[in-house]
Parts: C-alpha cells; sequence; structure tokens
C-alpha cells in the first residue's frame, strides 16, 4: 500500500489518497498533489483501528495499531479516518523517520502480531510484512 499526503488540508490530501489508491487516471491532480506534498514537507499519516487490510493473495485480516490516536480536530493526515469503533484509541503512526512498525492482526482463526516494515519512497510509503507481501486496502485487492 503506497501512501501520498500533504499538510495542506485533510479533504485535499484524502481527495489525493483516494485518487491514487484507486488507480484513477487522474495525473495533473495527481501530479498536482505530489508536487503540494514536496513544497509542504514530510506529515504524519494514522491509519485508525481496526481497519480490514489485504495481507496476502487472497488473505484479509483486521488490523490494529499500537500508537495513541491524535485529537480528531488536529492537523493530522488520516489514511482511515476514526470512528467509534477505535479500540483503545489505538492507530497506526508513520512519519519520516518511521522504518518498521508493529501492528496487531485478527483473523477468523486467530490473533497475532507482526513488525512491518516501513518504506519510503519520496512521498510514498510502502508497507510489508516480513514474508514481504506489500499491504494493500482490502477493497483494492479483488
Amino acid at each position: 500500500m503506497k501512501l501520498r499526503c500533504n499538510k495542506q488540508k485533510r479533504i485535499a490530501a484524502l481527495t489525493a489518497l483516494g485518487i491514487l489508491l484507486t488507480g484513477c487516471g487522474m495525473d495533473d491532480l495527481k501530479n498536482e498533489m505530489v508536487t503540494m506534498a514536496k513544497e509542504m514537507g514530510p506529515t504524519t499519516i494514522y491509519i485508525a483501528s481496526p481497519v480490514e487490510l489485504l495481507i496476502g493473495e487472497n488473505q484479509t485480516a483486521t488490523v490494529f495499531g499500537y500508537e495513541n490516536c491524535p485529537d480528531n480536530d488536529s492537523n493530522w493526515l488520516w489514511l482511515v479516518p476514526p470512528s467509534n469503533d477505535v479500540q483503545d484509541n489505538n492507530c497506526i503512526k508513520l512519519d519520516e523517520s518511521t522504518s518498521e512498525v508493529k501492528v496487531g492482526l485478527s483473523t477468523k482463526d486467530r490473533t497475532w502480531n507482526e513488525t512491518w516494515r516501513v518504506k519510503h519512497h519520496g512521498d510514498a510509503v510502502t508497507l510489508m510484512r516480513p514474508n514481504g507481501f506489500e499491504i494493500q486496502r482490502a477493497e483494492q485487492g479483488s
């Protein structure tokens, strides 16, 4: 899952993320948002728990973070906005210095923890499981 973001406005950033994560062919808007992100500098991304992610070719899991979530009205970028279902106010937090992130995973069969690698590619972030699978949003895998 590659995440691209900027600090200007959460709505604009989420629009760009939606376009980038769904693969829509809106190259001009994407390029404009990437340019804005570079001008604004690094930001912190929060993924609210629980979130359903593709963790294997045909396998999804509910994923939980272990970092405290910021206030809803703060100037952070939410990849998955928090809801009333956020458990223990835990988020997956990614910033420019994050190289690994500990997450909890749950399927109907079991619950376990993993440490995912975080790779930064300019304005993009990729999350990878220990087995090398690149994490994706669940709806992208189908």
